[in-house]
């Protein structure tokens, strides 16, 4: 039920099932060698470590939160991911601190796989995106809101196919040029501002 505005009133959606998305359930339906892959925290931790563990090398990880709650169970992939996507709040819980999206998305790279990248959004406020040890901000455009249910969903999807387009992983991360990685971040956020206007993307 959505207010006027477009903000959530109330939702119901039965979460125990991902539960029940056990290693033994998943595993066997991966394909042999995908390029991508791309979890969330609603999964079981036992199930992200597992789902990370079989994949090779050369296949990209990427995550996003979820939620303050469930956002720690992605601590055991941290050195295996490619990429990841929170909001500030996930970020600060994941990281124990307080801080800045600049620094929470600077102190979150520093631990992925090669310095890989994370945006950290901030609702209507100041995004950051961190990658190969810089670090860029901007604002997502002003909008008229219609619905900002699932515009972080889709700003994170965008980010992430982005990634995939420019191959934004080892050893390619360090030499991206900083005008690359500004360019990501006004694409994931128009995307996200997109869908929460109502506009079709």
């Amino acid at each position: 039920i959505l207010d006027q505005d477009g903000e959530l009133i109330i939702g119901v959606a039965n979460m125990a099932l991902y539960d029940e998305v056990t290693p033994a359930a998943i595993i066997p339906l991966l394909p042999e060698h995908p390029q991508a892959v791309m979890v969330d925290a609603n999964f079981p931790q036992e199930t992200l470590v597992a789902i990370a563990g079989r994949l090779s090398n050369d296949c990209c990880l990427y995550a996003t939160g979820t939620s303050t709650q469930k956002v720690h169970r992605l601590a055991l992939l941290m050195n295996r991911l490619d990429a990841l996507v929170l909001n500030r709040a996930e970020a600060c819980e994941l990281t124990g601190k307080m801080g800045t999206v600049d620094e929470l998305a600077i102190i979150l790279s520093a631990s992925l796989r090669a310095h890989a990248p994370v945006l950290v959004s901030d609702g209507a406020g100041v995004a950051a995106l961190a990658a190969g040890g810089k670090v860029i901000s901007s604002p997502p455009p002003e909008i008229t809101l219609a619905n900002a249910n699932g515009a972080g969903d889709v700003m994170a999807a965008a980010f992430f196919s982005l990634c995939l387009d420019r191959a934004l992983g080892p050893p390619n991360i360090a030499v991206m040029p900083k005008e690359i990685l500004d360019d990501m971040l006004a694409d994931a956020l128009v995307a996200g501002a997109n869908f929460a206007a109502g506009n079709a993307v």
